[in-house]
């Protein structure tokens, strides 16, 4: 009898240990959102108020439907919103944090960059994959308190929104981008065919070059969750860029083959 309670309580001893280094080492991913700008991006235009860089709350890829903000925080069932922010620099209008519901624990911080600040996201979204932009997000007051601490980057940077690369006058941030070194960080590039013009600085980078696109495409946040949601989970990079072709396959109602050609993921 003895026995067999010590046993039960080695169990639950364990159980406990587990839990407590698994909820203090969640996954921590940074978002950079290029808020949609029809005057300061060659971008196909869109509805005003969807296209205004300077409005995140109607955004496409913020406050709208799919936006960031709105997708976590409202219609995914696997995370929620914990907070935000507003004006934490010149060039973030906005940031949120949101948590999973469930283990394996993750947070995500997203940051709405102005429209015409599109050259500061890009840059900042590549410091990150090089190792070289610290994120530090704590809020004692928030209820739990939230301290988010990556000394040197975010083990996955996403980067959403238009690709600037395309437009001429945004190529010299190019010349910018810093080079790092391996140290299994990971990066996501969610733009029209970013393959192309982004693979090469991400290898400078040392990042893995995680999901990245070979057409045009909505970069919107249902992409985002399905990456995430198989990077939480351990699941192989190809099992990833599956998921990210079924989300887009679902909510833009195309075939999953063709999907799959956006994101580089095998045939069915």
């Amino acid at each position: 009898m003895v026995i067999r309670l010590f046993s039960q309580i080695s169990f639950i001893f364990i159980l406990s240990i587990n839990g407590f280094a698994h909820a203090a080492d969640p996954l921590t991913v940074h978002v950079f959102v290029a808020l949609a700008d029809n005057k300061h991006q060659g971008i196909v235009p869109i509805p005003s108020a969807l296209g205004n860089g300077d409005n995140p709350a109607k955004n496409l890829y913020w406050g709208a439907a799919y936006g960031m903000k709105t997708f976590f925080g409202k219609k995914s069932s696997a995370w929620k919103l914990e907070y935000c922010r507003n004006a934490v620099s010149s060039s973030v209008l906005e940031r949120c944090v949101f948590s999973t519901r469930d283990r394996p624990h993750a947070y995500l911080v997203a940051d709405a960059y102005r429209g015409q600040e599109i050259g500061d996201a890009m840059a900042d979204f590549m410091s990150s994959a090089a190792g070289k932009l610290a994120l530090d997000e704590s809020n004692s007051q928030h209820h739990p308190a939230i301290h988010i601490q990556a000394p040197n980057s975010a083990m996955l940077s996403i980067y959403v929104g238009h690709n600037g690369l395309m437009d001429a006058p945004l190529q010299a941030v190019a010349l910018i981008f810093p080079a790092g070194i391996a140290q299994g960080r990971q990066a996501v590039v969610l733009a029209c065919k970013s393959q192309a013009y982004f693979a090469d600085y991400l290898n400078r980078s040392g990042a893995q070059s995680l999901v990245m696109t070979y057409d045009f495409m909505a970069p919107e946040a249902y992409v985002v969750e399905g990456i995430v949601e198989g990077r939480r989970h351990n699941e192989s990079a190809e099992n990833i860029r599956i998921r990210a072709a079924k989300a887009y396959a679902q909510y833009q109602r195309i075939s999953e083959n063709l999907a799959r050609r956006i994101f580089g993921a095998p045939k069915l």
